[in-house]
Formats: C-alpha cells, structure tokens, sequence
C-alpha cells in the first residue's frame, strides 16, 4: 500500500507536522508487526521462549537449555530458530530437556531450525524444552548473541500459538577443560580423545589424574567446577554418586579433595547428563603432584548398580581464576621479569665498571 503526500509551496510552513503524522502512520501500519497477536491473548501458549546467557570454554562441548516459561495451555509440540555466529559456536546436536524426557522426539528439522512432538505439556508448566549441544569454536573473551526466532507452539488440538522470544548471549570463557580418558587420565582441551565407557562397581571409586605433573606448585584460587558427565544409562531414582575435584599424590596414592557434589537419579526420568557444578575451596597442587578428579559409587545404593562413564564426552572445566597449570602462568612471567631485571642489572655495572676504567 503506497501513501502519497502532496506539499504546496503555500503550505511550507506547516511541514514541520508531518514528521508527527508519518510517524503515526508507520505505528498504524506496523503496530500488528511490532506487537504480534496483541489483543488475542489465547494464541500466547506461554510467556516465553528462549535461553539464558552461558559460557564455555574453546575446544570443549557445551549444553545450553532452552527453556519455556508459564504454559496457558497444554502443548503437544514447538519450533524455534536459534541464531548464533558461527565463529564462536557451532550447533552439533539436541537432546530432550527436563519437560520433554518422555516420549517426545526432538530433532534439528533444519540449519539452526529445532522441532518437538509428544504428550503434551500442562499447563502452568516452566523448564526447558530442549538441549541444544554446541561445539565451542571462538577464543577466550569472543562473544555471539543467541537468538530465538520463528517460535511456534502447538495444542493438543493442532492450533497454533506462540510465546515471546527470550535471547540470551554466549561467551567464550578463560579457563581450561579437561576431558576424561577410559585409562584414568585427563587431557587438557583434547577433543579428539575416543569414546569409551568406565565401569565404578558400588563401593569403589576412580581416580582420572591430569596429563601432566605441576613442574610448580600450583595454587588455585576457591571457585566454581563445570562441565558435563555422561552416564552409558540412566540412573536409578533415589541412588547416588559423589564428584570430587583436588589434587593426587602418585608416590603415596593420596588424594585430597577441594570441593565436591552428590548426584541423584530423577524420579521419573531417563537421565543419562549430569551438569558438574561443584565449588571448591582453594587448594594447592604440589610440584610433582597431579590435579585430580574422582568419583565415587557408594555401596547403599538400593539396586548395586554401577555406574558407567562415558569417557571422550564427559569433561569438567577449571573456574576462570586458573593459574595455568601445569606451569603456572604468574610463576612464568615472575621468572622472566626477574630475569630481565638481571639482564639490565647485570648492563648497568658492566657500563659503570667500563667507564671507571677510562
């Protein structure tokens, strides 16, 4: 529809309105654009959509719920866009979220396009929907916005409605990721580690130890553990099992734990991804001695269990305040800068000692 504006020269002094009315003509022909089904709040089938703002870390996987806030009815399928630069992040797969675990297939339909069907989802119902698995590609400090767009949601009856997007940013983090190999050793940021299980029988525990020794004590600062581990199979509801992070002693097999977490099998649900989140109190890596991470599978489970590892995938990353082990990086600059005060040190007295002898 074109609007056409006629201006005579006598009427010049009155133009200074019509920036009033095109702006008022734009909100008119915008507003339904700007505003989708406002008015028809029955086709808003919950409040939001979207994500939360996460980091990661580069050459490490990480998983970004997408989250439904406040259902008004009950929802039997969804389908969203996600938006990201792909020099930061790259999309490598999806899994089922917290309201999704029971027979409902989630798939990638297309690029960046994701798509649920299943039993519906009551209503006044909040939590997320799908997991979206993102391989981390950008350098500490990058930056890329995630944005929810073509949000479509779906009745019991096929109607569709909608719910606002809820954007969030991911941040490329400055710390490092260690990945647990099936031998009981941890490599720093290696992604090409194969997968493989590790069975921990009830009662016992393992011990993943870095790849290499600290060549200097190595302090870390109190802070937060993430990361991911992967269990082969679900785990039962109400049995347990504990994470530790701290540091190992191979000449008396010693391990001293910093932090730790217990995990619980959900009732109801086939969870085989628990998130590591563990805060740790500052502790100190001896030269020689190896940062450790252990877990444990206690004998009261009901069942007897064991728990198996998936190994390659599972992975838990150092809090930003990461001194750099296995050299860490103060004790590196420390080392150079004195020695470049000896160096200008050692200049000075030779041109003193040069000039005394003239």
């Amino acid at each position: 529809m074109a609007v056409a504006l006629h201006i005579s020269n006598q009427d010049m002094h009155r133009t200074k309105s019509i920036p009033v009315i095109l702006i008022l003509v734009f909100l008119m022909f915008s507003y339904p654009v700007l505003v989708p089904f406002a008015g028809a709040d029955e086709l808003f089938f919950a409040d939001s959509l979207g994500v939360d703002n996460a980091t990661g870390y580069k050459n490490t996987f990480v998983i970004v719920p997408v989250n439904i806030t406040n259902t008004h009815d009950n929802i039997s399928g969804f389908e969203f866009t996600i938006q990201y630069d792909t020099n930061v992040i790259n999309l490598t797969g999806v899994d089922n979220g917290e309201l999704t675990s029971d027979y409902w297939l989630i798939v990638v339909k297309q690029v960046n396009t994701i798509g649920g069907v299943g039993p519906y989802i009551p209503v006044n119902s909040s939590g997320s929907v799908a997991l979206l698995n993102f391989s981390v590609l950008g350098e500490p400090g990058t930056m890329t916005w995630l944005n929810i767009t073509n949000i479509t949601l779906s009745n019991i009856t096929g109607k569709p409605g909608a719910a606002r997007p809820k954007n969030g940013t991911f941040t490329v983090a400055g710390a490092q990721a260690w990945y647990l190999h099936n031998n009981g050793v941890m490599y720093r940021g290696n992604l090409s580690i194969p997968v493989d299980t590790v069975s921990i029988s009830p009662g016992n525990n393992i011990t993943w130890v870095a790849n290499e020794p600290a060549l200097v004590d190595a302090a870390f600062r109190a802070g937060r553990w993430t990361g991911w581990l992967i269990l082969n199979g679900s785990f039962p509801e109400g049995d347990n099992f504990t994470a530790e992070i701290g540091s190992y002693n191979c000449s008396d097999n010693n391990f001293s734990a910093a932090g730790s977490q217990n995990f619980t099998g959900a009732a109801g649900t086939d969870k085989t991804m628990f998130e590591v989140n563990i805060q740790a109190s500052a502790f100190m890596v001896p030269e020689g001695d190896y940062l450790a991470f252990r877990i444990s599978n206690p004998t009261c489970n009901s069942n007897g269990s064991d728990i198996v590892v998936q190994t390659g995938k599972s992975f838990i990353t150092s809090p930003e305040s990461d001194p750099g082990y296995p050299v860490p990086e103060l004790h590196t600059i420390m080392l150079f800068f004195f020695g470049l005060l000896t160096l200008i040190a050692y200049c000075m007295l030779w041109n003193r000692s040069s000039r005394g002898h003239k």
